[in-house]
C-alpha cells in the first residue's frame, strides 16, 4: 500500500507532469473524474493519476491519486478490508473511522476509510489518509486522498468529495482487432514515448509517424527510404505476433490487456551525464525492457478543435522567446508561430538519400486546416501545404475536445 502514498513522498514514479483545466475530464480504469478548477494532474510510471492543487503551501502534501479499477464479483466490505490493510502497516492509526460501505445492492456501491497514521518508517511524519472504492459495472475503482497536515485536509476535502461524487462511470470497452491505425504509450526509463502502429491488410505493419500523415502516406517512398519500419504481422489464436527485423525486440507478442493491446518490448534510452557546471560530458544508450500498450483509434475525420495548444518542451531554452503554439478555430483557420517546423523533419527521398527540407515557414503562418484519417492537413495563406500525422487517445477523444495531441510525435497541451 505504500505505493499509494505518492504525494506524500513515500514512492514518487511520475514520468509526465501535463497542465489541467478546471472543468477537463480524465479516464482512469473505468471512472471518468472531472477536474477540480486549481488542481493540476501527473501522470505515474503505473499509469495512475495525481491530482494535485497548485497553490498548496511549500512543505505541505495534498494528492489525490486515482488508481484505477479491475473486474470485481465478490465482496466489497472484504475488499475494504484488505486495502486498508496496507495502511495499518504504516503505522499507528488515530481518528479511524472504522470504514464503512454505502449503497449495498445498489447499481453503484461505495467503500470508504479514513484515519490519521504516524509512519512507522518516519514517527516525525503524520498523515491523514482518505480511501475510496467504488463499485459499478461489475468492477471496482479505487483512488485515494492524503494530506500531510489536518488544515490541508479540511481545505482541500471538499473539492476533492466532489470530484468523487461528479465521476461518470463507464466499463472500458474490450480492445477491437489490431488493425488501421493504433496508437499507443511506452514508458522508457522516465519518459513516455508515444508510438503510432498502422497495420495494413496485407500482413503488413508500418510501426513510424509517416511523412504526410496516414491520408497521404507514399508507402512506396516510405519503404525505400525506411525500410526498417515495416515489419509483418499475423494473427496466432488470441495474440497478434509481429516482426520487425530492425527492433531491439524482433518479434513481439500484443495480447488483450484492460482494453487495449499489451506487449513486453525493449526500448533504446538515451541518458547523458554532467559536469558540476552542468555541461554534457558523455552520451549513452540503455536497452530498457517495459512494456507497450496499443489501442485502434477514431480517424478523427471533420474534427474541428477550439483554442491554443502549446508545444510541449520540459525545459525551454530560449528564454526571451515565447513557447510555440498552434491556434485552432472551430471555422477551420489555425495560426502558429512556428510550432509547425518543430513538427516537421522534411519529406523523404531527398537526392542521394535523406529528408528533403521543411516547406514550412520558421516563424510560422496562417492558414485553413482540416483533420482526417489521423492526418493534420494545413494550408498556409502563402499556398504552402503540409500533412502531418494527428493522434491522441481514446480517452482523450470520448472528451469531444482532447486536451492533449501529438502532431506527429510531438505533444501539444491545451491551454486554458
Amino acid at each position: 500500500m505504500r505505493d499509494l502514498l505518492i504525494g506524500c513522498g513515500v514512492l514518487l514514479g511520475i514520468i509526465l507532469v501535463l497542465p489541467a483545466r478546471g472543468g477537463e475530464t480524465i479516464a482512469v480504469g473505468g471512472a471518468l473524474v472531472t477536474i477540480a478548477d486549481g488542481w493540476k494532474k501527473s501522470v505515474n510510471t503505473d499509469d495512475t493519476v495525481v491530482l494535485t492543487p497548485a497553490d498548496l503551501p511549500g512543505g505541505v502534501a495534498c494528492t489525490f491519486t486515482l488508481l484505477g479499477g479491475e473486474p470485481f464479483d465478490g465482496s466489497l466490505k472484504d475488499r475494504l478490508a484488505s486495502e486498508w490493510k496496507g495502511f495499518e502497516d504504516l503505522g499507528p492509526l488515530s481518528n479511524d473511522d472504522g470504514g464503512k460501505v454505502d449503497g449495498e445492492g445498489n447499481a453503484l456501491e461505495v467503500a470508504s476509510h479514513s484515519a490519521v497514521i504516524e509512519l512507522k518508517a518516519n514517527p516525525a511524519v503524520t498523515i491523514r489518509v482518505w480511501l475510496l472504492i467504488a463499485r459499478t459495472n461489475g468492477r471496482i475503482e479505487r483512488m485515494v486522498f492524503s494530506t500531510s497536515t489536518p488544515e490541508a485536509f479540511g481545505k482541500y476535502g471538499p473539492a476533492v468529495s466532489a470530484m468523487f461524487n461528479g465521476i461518470k462511470y463507464a466499463a472500458p470497452k474490450p480492445a477491437g482487432p489490431l488493425a488501421g491505425v493504433c496508437f499507443g504509450l511506452v514508458k522508457v526509463e522516465s519518459l513516455l514515448e508515444p508510438e503510432c502502429w498502422i497495420f495494413l491488410p496485407d500482413g503488413v505493419v508500418y510501426k513510424g509517424f509517416p511523412y504526410g500523415g496516414p491520408a497521404h502516406m507514399d508507402l512506396d517512398l516510405q519503404r525505400k527510404e525506411r525500410p526498417s519500419e515495416f515489419g509483418e504481422y499475423r494473427i496466432d489464436g488470441e495474440e497478434v505476433i509481429v516482426t520487425m527485423k530492425s527492433d531491439e525486440t524482433p518479434t513481439t507478442h500484443f495480447a488483450r490487456s484492460k482494453g487495449e493491446w499489451a506487449a513486453k518490448v525493449t526500448r533504446i534510452y538515451r541518458d547523458r551525464t554532467f559536469n558540476r557546471n552542468g555541461f554534457k560530458t558523455h552520451e549513452f544508450f540503455v536497452k530498457t525492457p517495459t512494456e507497450l500498450r496499443l489501442a485502434p483509434i477514431q480517424p478523427c475525420d471533420g474534427m474541428k478543435l477550439a483554442g491554443t495548444y502549446q508545444f510541449y518542451v520540459p525545459f525551454w531554452g530560449e528564454k526571451n522567446k515565447p513557447i510555440p503554439t498552434i491556434r485552432f478555430a472551430v471555422d477551420g483557420d489555425f495560426v502558429e508561430d512556428g510550432a509547425i517546423r518543430l513538427c516537421d523533419s522534411g519529406a523523404p527521398g531527398a537526392p542521394g538519400g535523406g529528408q528533403k527540407p521543411s516547406v514550412v515557414p520558421e516563424t510560422g503562418g496562417r492558414g485553413k486546416y482540416s483533420i482526417g484519417k489521423n492526418t493534420l492537413d494545413l494550408t498556409y495563406a502563402d499556398g504552402t501545404t503540409i500533412g502531418l500525422t494527428f493522434l491522441t487517445t481514446n480517452a482523450e477523444l470520448s472528451k469531444g475536445a482532447p486536451a492533449t495531441l501529438y502532431v506527429q510525435e510531438k505533444l501539444f497541451n491545451l491551454l486554458p
